[in-house]
């Protein structure tokens, strides 16, 4: 099988999948996604952060999103706002706060990195950004120097296992991939950078610097971003290392209730043109090669 027709097998595969998903798990009158009891053919009614899902890739249709955000936003459920999401929604008669070593019963309450990372990965596919922002925040500031397994959500104490590798690989994931939205993609030649800025960073630079990009001879980024307001921002990127002759950089922001915002250079000497970014939902920004300094202002 070429390339070609094994990528198709795959993509209508996933087709497949996402309708499934659609008939089969979404629950019209709780406006949730459930697990399916497949011999019992009947959906097994515990609310799981499972539920968010579907938000991933454009399985859940647009109307199905707008249905789901109340519940994801509703403290009640799964703790938004006051923590990153529990594993289920502590209304459930199952729902408890594991303590101490891991036994299984972690997955029954308690909030775990790879669980929201999939919700904030979500949200951004969703074009739901502002959500994806916050969430984003609530993990990296719940796990910050607090590499446990997984966290007790009433009280924050960080339980099982204390010095986890994936929960600190994911910390660092959430912070470069999704607060500072640097995404490179070596066989499309292209770096992005779109952050994602919570309220309580608003007004405050953010820097992040000596990150190496799998590109090639050694080359490492410098990023500084200050975000004044939605659409509003200044960004500074430098590049170290040899830069590669044929790469791209994409540089924006999301879109606020579809408000178009311009962007030029620091020294206002260029204007730079503000597009729709190709497979991204409500995000909005400016292509360019690759060089050294670039300093852009938003607004």
């Amino acid at each position: 099988m070429g390339k070609e027709a094994e990528a198709e097998k795959y993509l209508l595969d996933f087709k497949q999948l996402s309708a499934n998903i659609n008939q089969y798990l979404w629950n019209e009158d709780d406006k949730v996604y459930y697990n399916y009891n497949v011999p019992e053919k009947k959906h097994d009614k515990r609310l799981l952060c499972t539920t968010f899902d579907p938000l991933q890739l454009g399985i859940a249709p647009a109307d199905r999103i707008e249905k789901l955000i109340p519940t994801l936003v509703n403290p009640s459920l799964f703790y938004w706002g006051i923590r990153p999401l529990t594993t289920i929604s502590r209304t459930e008669p199952g729902y408890l706060e594991a303590t101490g070593p891991y036994d299984g019963r972690a997955w029954f309450g308690d909030v775990w990195t790879l669980r929201n990372l999939s919700v904030i990965n979500g949200l951004e596919d969703a074009g739901k950004h502002d959500l994806a922002s916050e969430l984003t925040w609530a993990t990296i500031k719940t796990f910050n120097s607090k590499y446990c397994e997984y966290i007790a959500p009433t009280t924050g104490s960080g339980e099982g296992v204390q010095r986890y590798g994936w929960t600190a690989s994911q910390y660092i994931q959430a912070i470069i991939e999704n607060l500072f939205g640097i995404d490179y993609d070596l066989q499309e030649k292209r770096l992005r950078i779109f952050p994602h800025i919570p309220r309580e960073l608003m007004g405050k630079e953010i820097e992040i610097s000596n990150l190496k990009i799998p590109s090639y001879n050694d080359l490492r980024l410098d990023l500084k971003i200050m975000q004044k307001e939605e659409g509003k921002a200044i960004i500074s990127v430098n590049f170290t290392g040899e830069l590669p002759p044929d790469e791209i950089v994409e540089i924006g922001l999301p879109t606020h209730e579809g408000k178009p915002f311009t962007a030029k250079d620091k020294e206002e000497k260029k204007q730079y043109p503000v597009k729709v970014i190709d497979g991204l939902t409500n995000v909005s920004g400016i292509s360019l090669k690759m060089k050294n300094n670039i300093g852009l202002v938003f607004e």
